[in-house]
């Protein structure tokens, strides 16, 4: 862990037996001070900032999350690795989905920050560059799924009227929410807040239902519950879900590049995208380690 090291030593803390944690739908290394230590991937240094600006934000607006180590300048460049050191949260577990869709609707009504900029939401942005660099796909899939983009980005220009734009989360799975001992939510990382369609922020749960069977029909009412509202009713639904599930199938050929374990996931990932395994929901889709 040559980078973990550098960038302790360069902010003046002691690494000792650091651990690895999850940290939200990402990862960490705990240690033994309690600070979590996030090190990006190459070249994510403006993600980075924007982090650390957008967990300021949220907490200054009431929304409960990570804070950054005070007196630490961050992010600290290792290698072309950005590293952020958090303090550790305190005792969590999962929130439950009612709480998660709560959590969000606060999110979404909040008024966007001032002090930074938020980009406005691009759900194509890298996908083509992102295809052809997919060497766990054939050509013939490759040329598929350029295809594919070009269709969404057609539907998309047709996208319906739905809820108003706001601060969304952007990757709003049920890891990235957890909840403390006296019930207070924690918004888990928030390195993808964009302006965009708050449905994009509601999608995730309704295909952990209706795509991949992770969740029960009851479950899914409860997050709807305590969000009020079911983006499945809403005719922008399946578009958004279609390009959800694509981007999913990208995040396991990325994934199965550096473990080739994983390239069965995104060979079934691309077969179901493509009509070949029949209608959802999808058996054997598992969230990438």
């Amino acid at each position: 862990m040559p980078v973990l090291r550098a960038a302790c030593s360069s902010a003046g803390i002691e690494m000792g037996e650091a651990r690895r944690v999850p940290f939200g739908t990402a990862a960490g290394y705990r240690l033994p001070s309690g600070v979590v230590v996030r090190i990006s991937g190459p070249g994510r240094r403006p993600e980075a900032r924007h982090e650390l600006e957008a967990a300021r934000w949220l907490a200054a607006s009431g929304i409960s999350t990570p804070r950054a180590v005070p007196g630490v300048r961050q992010p600290i460049d290792i290698h072309g690795r950005s590293v952020t050191f958090w303090l550790d949260p305190l005792p969590h577990e999962q929130s439950t989905l009612a709480e998660m869709g709560s959590t969000l609707q606060r999110l979404h009504q909040l008024a966007p920050p001032a002090g930074f900029s938020l980009d406005h939401f691009r759900p194509f942005l890298g996908l083509t560059e992102e295809i052809d660099a997919a060497e766990v796909f054939t050509d013939d899939d490759r040329g598929w799924l350029h295809q594919h983009v070009t269709e969404l980005r057609g539907r998309w220009a047709d996208l319906p009227s739905g809820l108003q734009w706001c601060v969304v989360h952007g990757e709003a799975w049920h890891a990235e929410f957890a909840a403390t001992d006296d019930h207070e939510v924690l918004l888990m990382s928030a390195e993808n807040l964009t302006i965009g369609p708050p449905e994009w922020d509601l999608v995730p749960t309704a295909l952990e239902f209706r795509s991949f069977g992770w969740i029960t029909a009851a479950d899914y009412a409860r997050f709807c519950d305590g969000y009020h509202h079911d983006v499945t009713r809403w005719g922008g639904f399946y578009l958004l879900r279609d390009i959800r599930e694509l981007l999913m199938t990208m995040a396991a050929a990325r994934a199965a590049a550096a473990d080739p374990a994983l390239r069965r996931q995104a060979m079934l990932r691309l077969s179901c995208i493509r009509g070949d395994e029949g209608p959802r929901q999808w058996p054997g889709w598992e969230p990438l380690p």
